[in-house]
């Protein structure tokens, strides 16, 4: 593609420039991944409770079983008015009552929560403030008024620290958000988990929250996959230092083995930076209190063999790309979308030399933008290394070796452009897992597109014609243009209708499985070989990499090098799932980068033996297929 001796020692500096940084990038987030390591495992008092009165021990003991299990904290939920007022005598239920007055043995807590959320309740009696609670306020009785100074005391017993649960309902009043984060911080929590749908502050007071959360020193515990109205504006606030927290709901560890859940508790800390495991407990068994402390033990053991440490622990450290390391990235970008148009096009075509300006201008504009330069890599790299192959008219004296090269050179250079996606978003929005990469979806499927269109033009006769006619070191442009217009004027068959649905519905089922909260649910004998994959290798490749786009995309280089054209086309862009596959494992920038360097490696190696065997499974059957000569007898 480039005969310019000067380009070409240009175009080399620019790579290997670029290859330093992204090294430089992925070594500074390897360390801070590396040293945030601190791992909470909470269990929720109120199930606490239960487990102990299940199985007719003391809170306490259980507490401190769980504790020496490995527990490091305790989560308890705010008070609400209507449990606070569980000792006032008198007719039920209360709300239904003209009012009911504070008794004296009320903790002072409540009357001061109450204050600051409901101050109209509160009128003079005998020289002393006393709180009637109405009836209309008692429709409230969801409120909260602090947190249990009983429980909270046989927490510390136990050496446990406490994550504070605060109720976010009827805080819609800076007074209100104070005496909320107050009460949370007088248990001596380091840890908050708002319970509820919704954050402290949700309506219109987010900014507030943050400043007092920071003010207090109390860690915000941001729970995954069950979004809560309000989150995404918290964690702005807080210049996404949160902490990633993972739980499975009460209601889904009904259906949960202990060994499931402790390996959905795993894959959350290795793979998703979590780093606050809240634990429900399982209720399971006859024996409660003795189950969960076992539970509780497999789970801080399974994450002390996985490298974490088990305390309490810190947000993600930013991390910053000095201005040069950036530069080098535009330019890396710049380079490769140059390249992709010269594939493309090629050569010096009259014409066209204004288009491949314009091209380098708006790749250094985008790729200017950390989110553009990003979706550049994940689009121009795994299309320029399909893209610059090329069909042979004779076949290579080793078909499968050369396959094999250029199976690996592809996805080397596949795994680059996810490795300029990691660099580009090299930044704690990204890696806390708070921002997404908004160019995911496009990035699955663009290439996939432009990969068949070009290779099922080139599989035409007109292309081969023109590019015979012109040579083989003219432009790239007219052959292909020829080949469109050949390929656009066939007759539309039954069996063409057929194969576009299928490839429709097949690219639909790869964006409906992608992200961490697919459309479509995962078969159960998928989820059984996933687990197998995880306890075999640690990090478990892509499935669709493995058994399907990796082992085609091989098949279809060594028949490249055999010389094959008919269904080329169709294997390549089979193939090209793997390379997208690739790219996108790096787009989820809350996974560990060494975990997606693993996760890469394990697919290229099983995917590469798959295609072995694929293609000698080929062979076979088209020896067996082949008519033989008759025996002389």
């Amino acid at each position: 593609m480039l005969t310019n001796p000067a380009l070409r020692l240009l175009v080399i500096v620019i790579t290997l420039a670029g290859l330093l940084a992204v090294g430089y990038a992925g070594a500074l987030r390897v360390n801070e991944e590396a040293a945030n390591n601190t791992v909470a495992l909470a269990v929720d008092y109120t199930e606490v409770a239960q487990a102990a009165a299940l199985s007719g021990i003391d809170e306490s003991r259980l507490l401190t079983q769980l504790k020496q299990a490995g527990a490091t904290h305790v989560a308890i939920t705010e008070q609400t008015l209507e449990q606070a007022l569980g000792e006032v005598p008198g007719p039920w239920p209360l709300y239904l009552q003209p009012h009911v007055e504070l008794p004296e043995s009320q903790p002072w807590r409540v009357s001061k929560a109450l204050r600051a959320k409901l101050p109209g309740v509160f009128y003079k009696q005998a020289g002393r403030a006393v709180a009637k609670v109405s009836s209309p306020i008692m429709l409230m009785r969801d409120i909260g008024v602090g947190y249990d100074h009983h429980v909270e005391v046989l927490a510390w017993k136990a050496g446990l620290a406490i994550v504070a649960r605060p109720l976010p309902d009827f805080v819609h009043t800076r007074p209100s958000v104070d005496a909320s984060l107050d009460a949370a911080k007088d248990t001596e929590a380091d840890l908050v988990v708002f319970a509820g749908s919704e954050v402290l502050g949700y309506k219109g007071l987010i900014e507030y929250v943050a400043a007092g959360l920071q003010q207090r020193g109390l860690q915000w515990g941001m729970i995954e996959i069950v979004p809560q109205q309000g989150e995404y504006s918290l964690a702005r606030a807080l210049d996404y230092k949160l902490i990633r927290t993972h739980s499975i709901s009460a209601q889904e560890m009904l259906q949960t083995f202990i060994p499931d859940a402790i390996r959905r508790f795993s894959l959350a800390v290795r793979e998703r930076k979590v780093r606050l495991c809240y634990v429900r407990l399982s209720f399971i068994g006859d024996d409660p209190a003795a189950n969960n402390v076992d539970y509780v033990g497999q789970l801080a053991q399974r994450l002390q063999s996985d490298g974490f440490t088990l305390g309490s622990p810190v947000p993600h450290a930013a991390i910053g790309l000095p201005a040069p390391i950036r530069a080098i990235l535009v330019a890396v970008v710049v380079v490769a979308a140059c390249m992709l148009y010269l594939c493309l096009v090629g050569g010096r075509t009259k014409g066209f030399d204004w288009l491949f300006a314009l091209v380098a201008a708006g790749a250094a504009l985008l790729s200017g933008l950390p989110w553009g330069g990003a979706l550049l890599a994940a689009l121009i790299f795994p299309t320029l290394g399909v893209c610059s192959l090329r069909l042979r008219d004779h076949p290579h004296p080793r078909p499968a070796l050369r396959g094999l090269g250029l199976f690996i050179g592809l996805s080397l250079v596949s795994t680059l452009g996810g490795l300029m996606v990691a660099a580009f978003l090299t930044d704690l929005p990204h890696l806390s897992g708070v921002e997404l990469f908004r160019g995911v979806k496009l990035a699955q499927f663009l290439p996939i597109l432009v990969v068949a269109f070009v290779f099922a033009a080139r599989s035409m006769r007109s292309y081969r014609e023109v590019r015979l006619e012109m040579g083989e070191h003219s432009g790239q442009w007219p052959a292909l243009r020829a080949g469109i217009q050949e390929m656009l004027g066939y007759a539309v068959r039954y069996w063409h209708v057929l194969a576009i649905l299928f490839g429709v519905a097949a690219v639909a089922m790869l964006l409906m499985r992608s992200g961490n909260e697919p459309l479509l649910p995962v078969p159960g004998l998928e989820v059984k070989l996933r687990a197998l994959l995880d306890n075999l290798l640690g990090v478990r490749p892509r499935s669709k990499e493995i058994f399907f786009a990796h082992p085609l995309m091989v098949v279809a280089l060594i028949w490249l090098a055999s010389g094959a054209r008919r269904g080329l086309w169709v294997a390549l862009t089979a193939g090209m799932i793997g390379q997208v596959s690739i790219i996108n494992t790096f787009c989820h920038l809350h996974t560990p980068l060494v975990v997606a360097l693993t996760r890469t490696g394990h697919g290229l190696w099983i995917g590469l033996l798959g295609g072995l065997v694929l293609w000698a499974i080929i062979r076979i059957a088209s020896r067996l297929s082949s008519p033989h000569p008759a025996s002389e007898g």
